[in-house]
């Protein structure tokens, strides 16, 4: 089956995709559509820029969709990312394995992202500081606020603000890791904080 007649048919299966059961009792799932596909298939698809990725694009949002629907105490895998985020990754995982189904690929770069997921739905605060804002879900604020609480960098109220004591250990943080040292809970920054307590 061709990656384009086999992605067509993924669109029209994503919705029924977070209905599925997660797996049977030894772990295996049915894989639909874009999923059956090898990553050396996507890969040289994206080289060259055809429908094709338009396609994985849309199967991938189906994929992360059923995910945060079939996944205990998880509401967002990626609050943090967007589809362009999110592709970026998963070629990055196709590039490590070429002969890997699209699926596994898939599969590995939602475990990359657990750590840093958002296990409830929450509101979203825009930041600032030096010129640089990032959105951020309020819950992830306070994940952070306590990891670097229980790191030793903050001693304030875990209280999801951002203040000159959240943005002062967030900094104390990025310059201890090597991170951009903007003092933001940027993505970089709450994937390394929150992954360090796995």
């Amino acid at each position: 089956m061709s990656i384009a007649r086999s992605l067509v048919l993924a669109t029209a299966l994503t919705a029924a995709a977070s209905a599925a059961s997660a797996a049977d009792d030894d772990g295996n799932f049915a894989v639909k559509g874009a999923g059956l596909e090898t990553c050396q298939s996507y890969l040289q698809a994206r080289e060259q820029q055809g429908n094709a990725v338009v396609l994985v694009r849309s199967w991938l949002n189906g994929f992360v969709t059923a995910y945060n629907y079939r996944t205990e105490k998880t509401y967002d895998i990626a609050p943090m990312h967007g589809i362009d985020r999110l592709e970026a990754m998963l070629a990055r995982v196709c590039g490590e394995d070429p002969e890997q189904p699209l699926v596994q690929a898939a599969v590995a770069v939602s475990q990359g992202l657990q750590p840093a997921r958002a296990t409830a739905k929450s509101e979203r605060v825009e930041l600032s500081h030096d010129g640089a804002q990032v959105s951020v879900p309020r819950n992830l604020l306070v994940r952070g606020q306590q990891r670097l609480k229980a790191l030793g960098h903050y001693d304030g109220p875990i209280d999801g603000q951002y203040g000159p004591g959240t943005r002062g250990a967030l900094t104390a943080y990025q310059e201890a890791n090597g991170l951009d040292t903007t003092g933001l809970p940027d993505r970089a920054t709450l994937v390394r904080l929150l992954s360090d307590q796995e």
